[in-house]
């Protein structure tokens, strides 16, 4: 039965649109939104192309030229003739109407895309293709086309009177940010601020994690909400860290007091006040193996369902893009990875810090600080970041000083508004606290 039924149109609409245009041709301006395609009727589809080549030459559209057009073009005879140009004006009393019609015919096109998107993603079903998640993906896009195209009747551009007002507002009330909740790393950065793209660099065992978690917790403090996708460590792991911080306690000495059947008084309210504490912070999380297509799905549910004010993924080498299609050409696969998770910030309006890992050269290098060059396939994520740090411990390697013990050094290697920074900020790790803390910078 399904079969049988006639996808939407409608004729007299279509009509309306190119009777509007022979009667006044200035009133394509109004209908700019809509193309060729949107049109059912083949007929009225020759004629409005028509009318868009004439105006395309700046050229008076109206009953004469568009008969000539259409000549010239070999379509006079599919479009119906003099005659039906002459039915089209007789049929429609005023070009006023315009807006009206083709918000018709544009909206009517729509619903035939997504007859065929349906159709499309049916296919994919069917196909059951053994990589699931990328169908899902596939599907996805189909349906972003659809919209995209829901969009094409809408103003996009950013005018002259918007950008001044923007300006003002700048000006009036500053631009928002989120602190890093670290008094020298607020200092050389301003802040963490919408659509910023931050890669976070480091050797493995260096503590980019922690300070992820660190930085997540400190906005989420504040009041705003944070996703934080961790890849490498499951909900366990990352609990324990929280509570070692909480109590002031190794995660060794943690585990030992685990152990023990019971719990002193003193211990157990300490537990409680920390679980209270953990259920009021509003930062949320993501564990296992992720893509980056999922991070956006569950980032885009969480802002309608929560709000969402920042992103963290520890680590863009762990995203299961990598092993779509093979594991041949890992450029290719990371730098999709990385500018999926740039288009995130600018999707939902809001700052994503990802952690990368560095290659292996820096460790035979006698200075052991890195470099941009040190990221793994540097060459999209350097050039998608809008911030790139660098972390380096002193500590790590043979010939540190005792001043640098428990020191972390960050270095801004990159910030498209600022530049580089001069020096390392320096976090100085805090053993009775087991937490990062300020340090003075050098």
């Amino acid at each position: 039965m399904e079969s049988t039924r006639l996808v939407p149109h409608n004729i007299e609409a279509e009509e309306g649109v190119t009777g509007s245009l022979l009667i006044d041709g200035e009133c394509l301006n109004e209908v700019t939104f809509l193309q060729p395609s949107d049109f059912f009727s083949e007929t009225n589809r020759i004629i409005f192309k028509a009318c868009r080549d004439i105006d395309a030459r700046n050229t008076a559209i109206d009953q004469i030229t568009v008969a000539e057009e259409l000549e010239r073009q070999g379509n006079l005879q599919n479009a119906g003739g003099a005659a039906y140009l002459s039915h089209l004006i007789s049929s429609t009393p005023t070009s006023l109407d315009i807006g009206h019609y083709a918000n018709i015919v544009h909206r009517l096109s729509l619903a035939r895309a997504l007859i065929g998107a349906a159709s499309q993603i049916a296919m994919l079903g069917y196909d059951a293709a053994p990589d699931i998640e990328n169908g899902i993906k596939q599907a996805g896009v189909i349906i972003e086309t659809v919209k995209k195209r829901a969009g094409n009747n809408k103003l996009e551009i950013t005018t002259p009177a918007m950008m001044s007002s923007k300006m003002l507002d700048i000006l009036q009330h500053g631009a928002p940010s989120l602190s890093w909740g670290f008094i020298d790393l607020d200092a050389v950065t301003t802040g963490i601020y919408a659509q910023d793209y931050i890669v976070i660099g480091a050797s493995p065992s260096v503590g980019k994690t922690e300070m992820m978690i660190e930085t997540a917790e400190n906005i989420g403090r504040t009041g705003k909400k944070v996703l934080f996708a961790s890849t490498e460590m499951g909900i366990n792991p990352v609990i324990e860290r929280y509570i070692a911080k909480q109590l002031q306690m190794s995660i060794r000495e943690l585990r030992k007091r685990e152990l023990q059947p019971e719990l002193n008084e003193d211990v157990e309210q300490h537990y409680m006040a920390a679980s209270v504490r953990l259920s009021e912070l509003p930062v949320y999380y993501l564990f296992g193996k992720r893509s980056s297509d999922s991070i956006a799905m569950n980032a885009r549910k969480m802002q309608e369902l929560y709000g969402l004010d920042c992103i963290f993924v520890d680590y863009l080498q762990l995203l299961t893009d990598w092993y779509r299609g093979g594991r041949d050409d890992h450029c290719v696969q990371v730098g999709e990875v990385s500018h999926n998770l740039k288009a995130i910030t600018s999707d939902l309006n809001v700052p994503v810090i990802v952690a990368s890992q560095l290659n292996r050269l820096v460790e035979y290098r006698e200075n052991k600080r890195p470099m941009l060059a040190d990221l793994r396939e540097s060459g999209d994520i350097e050039q998608d970041a809008d911030v790139v740090f660098l972390l380096h411990r002193p500590e790590l390697y043979s010939d540190y000083e005792i001043t640098d013990k428990g020191k972390l050094e960050i270095m801004m290697a990159k910030n498209r508004q600022l530049g580089m920074a001069e020096h390392p900020v320096k976090l100085q790790w805090i053993p009775d606290r087991y937490k990062y803390g300020n340090a003075t910078r050098e």
